[in-house]
């Protein structure tokens, strides 16, 4: 798949390619490299593809009953060992939503699920991204209560950390978290227009703050150490963040 823009297939195109059948069908996520996304379709709608385009393994029906999932997923995720997880919100007709976030083997198969709707711990109102880290702990970011759920991988309930406001570690509308190799949590804070780094507990070390400059296209740095709009953004100098972050704020793009 090109790195340019401009030559990558949309999403409309990647959709009518696995309807079509033309991506090949293999039978489950097997290492790295590979693309999990989830789908707005009824058969299906979590897909494993290569990062070739083709299709590999996709799994799970949208439907009514105890096998089925009752819409298409919000998020996934994958941990070290290639397990998937995935979070499953529906709310309608006054009935609280439950088995919000869903486990899966490599296979596709279901292995545990838990949460439901609330504000009470291990409860969610609208979770939005999934982060599961390489040292054991699963985070779960909620969109409307503007928290971080952390858990086991096995879905015992470990704490939390956030909440809404402006201040360091509180967040207003945050729409994307990563568990970094460094062993550190990265929460992309929209509204506050930043990114918040994190320890592993939910202890916030540092953020890095953006804006866009009123008179050209350039992100300007407001803390943190970092270039220019259209240049790599290292996290820290004296970081040993092995990785470089991409940042994109309004349709300007930064970073590898």
């Amino acid at each position: 798949m090109s790195k340019r823009p401009d030559k990558r297939p949309t999403l409309t195109e990647v959709i009518e390619l696995l309807e079509d059948g033309v991506l090949r069908q293999e039978t489950k996520l097997e290492g790295p490299g590979h693309l999990v996304l989830s789908l707005n379709t009824r058969k299906g709608p979590v897909r494993i593809l290569s990062l070739g385009g083709d299709l590999e393994h996709s799994f799970g029906q949208v439907g009514i009953g105890s096998d089925k999932l009752p819409v298409a997923p919000v998020a996934v995720a994958v941990d070290a060992e290639f397990n998937i997880y995935a979070s499953v919100f529906e709310y309608r007709s006054g009935e609280a939503a439950t088995n919000i976030i869903r486990k899966f083997s490599p296979e596709g198969q279901p292995l545990l699920s838990f949460g439901r709707y609330g504000m009470n711990p291990g409860e969610f109102l609208y979770p939005v991204a999934i982060a599961a880290s390489g040292w054991g702990q699963l985070y779960i970011l909620d969109g409307e209560s503007h928290t971080v759920q952390r858990y086991s991988m096995d879905g015992e309930y470990l704490g939390k950390f956030g909440g809404r406001g402006t201040g360091l570690g509180q967040f207003d509308d945050p729409r994307a978290i990563v568990a970094g190799a460094d062993g550190r949590v990265y929460v992309l804070d929209y509204g506050n227009r930043r990114v918040q780094r994190f320890g592993p507990d939910g202890e916030f070390i540092q953020r890095y703050s953006f804006k866009l400059r009123p008179d050209n296209s350039e992100l300007r740095l407001l803390d943190g150490i970092g270039k220019q709009a259209d240049s790599i953004f290292p996290w820290s100098a004296q970081d040993d963040f092995p990785g470089l972050i991409r940042m994109k704020a309004g349709g300007h793009t930064s970073g590898p």
